[in-house]
């Protein structure tokens, strides 16, 4: 705490409180939520104080007006060019009155600065804003973000000044109350929240068909208010208004229910999922019951690949497997072990690393890059927590993948998420801790089956042109509500319609068909309305034109730039080019004297980020399990306790349905401990577990020696010929006899996957009774491999195996047991390294 801030009301840790609490009031009807976010401040302190809060709003929200009561007194503001509201605002500050300024980041949050706030004096803000809603498969979901959740990366690249940066603490507490009206068709729809115990309730007055949804019991801000409304009639509507900005000029905003045939194709879908530290807890739970559903969606045709990230990528294979019982099983055991444990989240370069993957030129499918990336499909899986959104999203626009996204977490950064599935023509799904994963994983795999749609067209009613009109998205889905926007020079009613062509069918089909028709409500507030619509047109017309500043040269994007700001200005609308100020000019006597202290409004911490808790819902929550405790200051992690009754966080216990996190084999003779007898066993045995060989002291570590190890993100073990040379150097009874022996002398796992999940199920089908490590490790000694690595062999000397397959097919122990199927099996494999097909679990050729 600053010393020229005087004494002030804090937090447990000294944290100066100046928010008091959030209300959230709203109102659904037809495609449209508009809502009001109150925001209550006081000065506990002896001196002026500058309160500077960086806050959320949706993602595509426009914001419409500020209403502020200061000291009783209600005040007006306007929004200006920034430059012009920045100036205004330190120029206020400096003569020691009390002013308000409201900008737009460019990563999407909104922050606040109040100034000069005088000792005790109480400050009510009312932000509003309007944001379009639409039914997407049969529901429509309704997100109001309360808290900014740590993010990775440097934040001023992403366009932040220090005091526009979120910082959490874990001691502050802000209450939070909401209520929200749903009024028209969605007031019949079935309503549930995945995140809040709510209380529905017959809406009497002002309307007869409406429902009021509110908070059932005390709620923070910590985490975001989902609300899920189902079982709804999905039509499409369209919407006229006059510009009371501009005369003779009229917006339309259409909200389409496309109808798109099906279109069952096979998928090749690449899953990448976000193994940061900001996952661990709820979030990485969460992912792990997303990925097992989407594991089981997988079809025969289908072919996949698994990845995860952090700091850095982790591919599980170097091309994408078929779908097999065997890369079932395979991927299944990989998801059960996701841990959060990579670190940062460097999410472009995995998205860079993941776009490169191709099919295996095995599998005889595809082996042209080019033509691979125009048909893969991307599957992420995050709570989007980065700076480096812009970056990002235009990697990803460019790189012929669609990403389709699953949001995870209490706070997952939308912004983010959605703009990379609208960049890239794919979609997104959003999961809250403890909600069902099956239902949204069902309507992305929907989504994904339904092919690729082109050339999307809007037809006019009368061929009307118009003078501007929002750029169709990449993709449409069946079901998905698609919003269009558009600005005519004369009045436009009547039918439009949605036309696209699929891919190999020159035939167009139409998709939607609604009539545009003038926005009148019948209610007092119809003006109102009227001006909300046409200020969301201008809105986005001013979204598209950002969107294309990187095409134009210097010149036009200062004329851009320009044109930008002054439709903001006109409409009213805070924007990135624009800022809201209110400057309220104080009597000589109650100016302030001095500039005033900064204080920082902290954000709560998320509820369940990075391990913070669990998130729970009331129901399954006993009162024994919630534990209290406080941070250690001396920690650089996150404590899993927290002193906050805001959200059910229940101390971290093991527990069934979370895999510990892995941890590295390290090869048996890399380490060594003793037991009784005396005799140095390998590290890693175990009860019950064969000790295989006792390693000579003198024998060298085979880290050490050029060619006997292999480390790279898909293999980390003994190469073929550090294996081969280790089974030449120890007799046969100390070898390994099962695959805890293999992993514990070194051999890494993908290779042992390989073994249990391919090889030993080809050798039972074959009716071969060997063990399938016995036989692998013979044929690691046979006099093919040793010569050349049994490459040249192996391709050349068909009739020779065949020779020993025939002579000597039953004892493993006499002979050199090579046949058919073994053979076949260990095709490609060379001294330093496996064949690819044996790394990534695919089928292989026979």
């Amino acid at each position: 705490m600053k010393k020229d801030a005087g004494m002030l009301l804090t937090s447990l840790d000294g944290e100066p409180v100046l928010l008091e609490g959030v209300r959230a009031t709203g109102r659904v009807q037809d495609t449209l939520l508009s809502m009001t976010i109150e925001q209550r401040y006081r000065n506990p302190g002896t001196t002026h104080l500058e309160a500077v809060y960086t806050f959320p709003l949706p993602w595509g929200s426009v914001l419409m007006g500020v209403d502020v009561t200061l000291g009783g007194k209600a005040l007006t503001g306007q929004v200006s060019a920034k430059h012009q509201a920045e100036q205004s605002y330190e120029q206020a500050l400096s003569e020691g009155d009390a002013a308000i300024l409201l900008e737009r980041n460019r990563d999407g949050s909104h922050t606040l600065n109040l100034g000069n706030l005088a000792p005790g004096e109480h400050c009510v803000i009312r932000i509003h804003y309007t944001q379009s809603i639409g039914v997407e498969q049969g529901s429509v979901r309704l997100t109001l973000p309360t808290v900014i959740a740590p993010r990775f990366g440097n934040a001023a690249k992403a366009g932040l000044h220090p005091q526009q940066v979120p910082e959490s603490n874990l001691f502050v507490e802000y209450p939070f109350e909401m209520t929200l009206d749903v009024v028209g068709s969605l007031a019949a729809a079935r309503v549930a929240s995945p995140s809040h115990p709510i209380s529905v309730a017959p809406l009497l007055e002002p309307e007869p068909h409406g429902v009021r949804i509110s908070l059932s019991r005390s709620a923070w801000l910590d985490r975001d208010v989902v609300l899920v409304l189902d079982q709804l009639q999905h039509e499409s509507l369209g919407q006229t208004a006059a510009d009371p900005f501009v005369a003779g000029q009229f917006a339309v905003k259409l909200a389409l229910k496309p109808m798109v045939p099906p279109r069952e194709s096979p998928l090749l879908l690449k899953v990448l999922v976000d193994c940061s530290g900001s996952m661990q807890g709820d979030s990485i739970a969460s992912a792990r019951r997303a990925l097992q559903a989407i594991v089981q969606k997988l079809q025969n045709d289908d072919r996949f690949s698994l990845s995860r990230f952090g700091s850095r990528v982790l591919h599980r294979a170097r091309a994408m497997w078929s779908v097999t019982p065997a890369t079932r099983l395979g991927a299944e055991r990989w998801v059960s072990q996701l841990a959060a444990d990579l670190g940062g989240t460097q999410m472009e370069s995995a998205l860079a690393s993941t776009f490169d993957l191709t099919v295996s030129p095995i599998e005889g499918l595809l082996t042209h890059k080019i033509q691979t990336q125009r048909l893969a499909d991307v599957l992420l899986v995050t709570d989007g927590e980065i700076y480096n959104v812009q970056d990002t999203v235009a990697l990803a626009r460019t790189s012929g993948h669609r990403v389709f996204v699953v949001g995870i977490g209490s706070a997952a950064n939308h912004g983010l998420i959605r703009q990379l599935a609208d960049a890239t023509g794919g979609a997104c799904e959003f999961v809250a801790p403890g909600e069902s994963v099956e239902p949204a994983v069902l309507r992305m795999f929907n989504r994904l089956r339904g092919g690729r749609l082109a050339q999307l067209q809007m037809q006019w009613p009368q061929a009307a042109e118009p003078v501007w009109q929002q750029a169709l998205p990449a993709s449409v889905f069946d079901g998905d509500t698609v919003h269009v926007h558009a600005v005519f020079a004369k009045a436009v009613q009547g039918r439009v319609v949605l036309t696209a062509s699929a891919k190999d069918e020159p035939e167009e089909m139409v998709l939607s068909r609604t009539t545009v028709a003038d926005a009148l409500l019948q209610r007092s507030e119809e003006t109102e309305s009227k001006r909300s619509l046409v200020r969301m047109v201008a809105a986005n017309r001013i979204a598209s034109m950002r969107e294309k500043l990187s095409e134009k040269n210097t010149q036009a994007r200062e004329e851009t730039s320009l044109s930008m700001t002054e439709t903001a200005v006109t409409y009213q609308l805070v924007t990135s080019e624009t800022s809201f100020v209110l400057v309220y000019q104080r009597a000589e006597a109650e100016k302030a004297t001095d500039m005033p202290a900064q204080i920082k409004v902290r954000q709560m911490m998320a509820a369940g980020w990075a391990g913070n808790g669990s998130v729970r819902t009331a129901d399954s929550v006993a009162t024994d399990s919630i534990s209290f405790s406080r941070a250690s200051a001396e920690s650089d992690r996150v404590s899993p306790f927290i002193n906050a009754p805001a959200v059910w966080r229940a101390s971290r216990s093991t527990s069934s349905t979370i895999a510990p996190t892995p941890v590295k084999s390290v090869p048996r003779f890399l380490k060594k401990m003793p037991n009784d007898s005396g005799i140095a066993l390998p590290f890693g045995a175990l009860p019950g577990v064969s000790v295989f060989s006792v390693r000579p002291a003198k024998q060298k570590n085979p880290r050490d020696i050029p060619g006997h190890w292999m480390s790279d993100d898909v293999y980390e073990g003994l190469t073929p010929l550090g294996l081969s040379i280790w089974l030449s150097e120890n007799p046969q009874a100390q070898w390994p006899v099962d695959l805890q022996g293999l992993a514990a002398m070194g051999v890494g796992k993908a290779v042992t996957d390989w073994i249990e999940l391919v090889l030993e199920p080809l050798l039972l089908q074959r009716g071969v009774k060997e063990s399938s490590v016995a036989l692998f490790l013979h044929w690691m000694t046979s006099q093919e491999f040793k010569n050349e690595m049994a490459e040249a062999v192996i391709r050349n000397s068909s009739k020779t195996l065949q020779a020993i397959l025939e002579s000597d097919h039953t004892s493993p122990t006499t002979g050199l047991k090579i046949f058919a199927p073994m053979t076949n099996a260990m095709c490609g494999t060379k001294g330093q390294c496996w064949p690819d097909h044996m790394l990534m679990l695919s089928t292989f050729i026979e």
